[in-house]
């Protein structure tokens, strides 16, 4: 990053190059000067971040940033103004900073906010090395830990199908880490810095992590064990190292009815606010998280909520509460005040992706497991196709797209196409199957599209691909319906986009077979069975046949 910002410098330019990082609670805290720091923005210059120090107007632009563990770094374009700026400021936050500076060369600064401290550190290509040393001297080993993340199911499911995994119950606390000396001097800090007991400068001999709710520490696991670094090591080897200490109770499983029984056991005599997923390896495989009622921590500018680096919102908190202009805001999704975060200066930066995954991948709701099991199927018949040019007939909001990447060229065919995003290879045809214009392809893919023999009537094409509903019972349950009323089939799955209430023509493989072997086509069998899902999840996949059908 020194090296990018050296390229930016030149005559009239003023280059920042800046880390951060959040470090442990300053107790020697005296001496500092306090700020009051107005921010402002540009209606002709959005991107542009506008304060006023003093009497100086200050423009900033960010021209790239990086993470690297736990700094980051950013590299942007400043400029000072004595004079008004010719256009108007509009008022968005003020900012009220404890600030102590360090060293002058190069310039560090610790800023307090909100009782959580920050090192700045403005450097240079000349002053990396002093830098690396300023930053190492504010570190301690294995903090902050890394936090469980939001995911989709099907970000959960492809992990539980390629790994070994375990539950556990999240605490409504803070999360923590804890540190033990070699002469069992011990303290523990907090996400923020905040430092409980009496810090100690000398190497650990004991690391580790847990979360603190209802006034006790309720340990996971272990990142340093006799002053070793043991963070390769898998999970229950970590934890047997110190067999004297509670921790809390994991669950492990390797097959869906083994996750069931994992999650029914996911009770804890502490307040718990969701569920835990963590791998059985190595520490820092990545951590997933599943809550029941997500929430979010929005920063309340002018009226809006908002989210990190979000330069505009509509976002409003419901009810008659009152807020402070800047100051960070838990909600809940419907926009319900929740709390104050006086331990946090950064807002989230995205919304919780799905409401309570896990819970969903066990009860079947939404059937995430067959959606699964049906993206893993369509990836894997497209991937027997010659990846030249395709026709994919019912593209709705193009969530193959990813599935395409491989193709030369894609023409999505859907007359309600609504693509989330539109690759180069890929051209959109508003229209019906029965109205594609005169266009050639090699392959065409109709998936889950309701069927109508007059859409193969047309067909030129080398490769045909289809998923259809042709074994169809009447079935009601907690997850689905599946009416077979005459030669209609009336499907409503809840939770779902595109199968909520619809009806379908009842269709026969063997009509389909016979209509295509008379069009020269030879039939290739497919069969991809469902073996991870509830069996609700796993009746239903039974009745949809996967059909190929090859020009002789």
């Amino acid at each position: 990053m020194a090296s990018e910002a050296e390229k930016y410098k030149a005559p009239g330019i003023n280059v920042e190059l800046e880390c951060r990082m959040i470090i442990p609670t300053v107790t020697d805290w005296e001496d500092y000067e306090t700020l009051t720091i107005p921010y402002f923005r540009l209606m002709s210059h959005p991107t542009l971040n506008v304060r006023k120090v003093g009497n100086l107007i200050e423009t900033k632009e960010l021209v790239c940033r990086t993470n690297v563990d736990n700094v980051s770094i950013f590299v942007s374009i400043e400029k000072q103004y004595h004079t008004k700026l010719p256009d108007i400021l509009i008022p968005r936050i003020t900012r009220k900073v404890q600030r102590k500076i360090i060293k002058n060369k190069p310039l560090t600064v610790i800023n307090c906010e909100n009782k959580v401290f920050t090192l700045e550190i403005e450097y240079d290509i000349s002053t990396v090395e002093e830098c690396k040393d300023i930053i190492k001297s504010y570190l301690l080993p294995m903090w902050p830990a890394p936090k469980p993340v939001d995911a989709y199911a099907s970000e959960f499911i492809s992990k539980i199908l390629h790994g070994k995994y375990c539950l556990t119950p999240k605490a409504d606390g803070d999360h923590v880490v804890v540190y033990i000396s070699f002469d069992d001097k011990s303290f523990y800090i907090t996400d923020n810095g905040c430092i409980v007991g009496q810090r100690f400068t000398e190497h650990p001999k004991t690391v580790m992590e847990g979360e603190f709710a209802d006034g006790e520490i309720h340990l996971y696991d272990v990142m340093i064990a006799n002053g070793e670094d043991v963070t390769n090591l898998p999970l229950l080897k970590r934890r047997g190292y110190y067999p004297q200490y509670h921790f809390k109770d994991i669950h492990v499983f390797t097959t869906y009815n083994s996750l069931v029984k994992a999650f029914k056991k996911c009770k804890a005599n502490f307040s718990t606010d969701g569920i835990i997923m963590t791998s059985m390896g190595s520490y820092y495989d990545t951590v997933y998280k599943s809550k029941s009622v997500p929430t979010v921590d929005f920063q309340y500018i002018d009226g809006y909520l908002h989210l990190a680096n979000e330069k505009t919102s509509n976002r409003s908190p419901n009810g008659d509460v009152h807020l402070e202009n800047g100051k960070i805001y838990e909600f809940d999704m419907k926009m319900n005040y929740i709390r104050s975060r006086e331990d946090k200066i950064i807002p989230n930066y995205r919304m919780p992706v799905e409401v309570d995954p896990l819970s969903n991948i066990v009860n079947g709701y939404g059937i995430p497991n067959l959606r699964y099991h049906h993206n893993y199927v369509k990836l894997k018949m497209l991937k027997l196709l010659p990846q030249t040019t395709l026709l994919d007939v019912g593209s709705g909001y193009g969530g193959d797209i990813n599935k395409w990447n491989q193709f030369e060229k894609v023409y999505a065919v859907d007359p309600e196409l609504n693509l989330r995003s539109k690759p180069k290879n890929v051209i959109p045809l508003r229209c019906t199957a029965q109205a594609i214009p005169d266009i050639e392809y090699e392959s065409i893919s109709m998936f889950f599209v309701p069927w109508d023999f007059s859409i193969l009537s047309s067909v030129s094409a080398k490769h045909v691909m289809m998923i259809v509903m042709d074994n169809p019972k009447t079935v009601i349950n907690d997850l689905y319906s599946i009416k077979v009323i005459g030669d209609k089939v009336h499907v409503n799955i809840p939770g779902t986009v595109t199968a909520e209430n619809i009806v379908e023509s009842k269709v026969s493989v063997d009509d389909i077979d016979r209509f295509m072997k008379a069009r020269k086509y030879e039939c290739i069998k497919i069969n991809y069975g469902m073996k991870f899902g509830s069996p609700e999840e796993i009746a239903l996949s039974k009745m949809y046949s996967y059909l190929y059908y090859k020009r002789k």
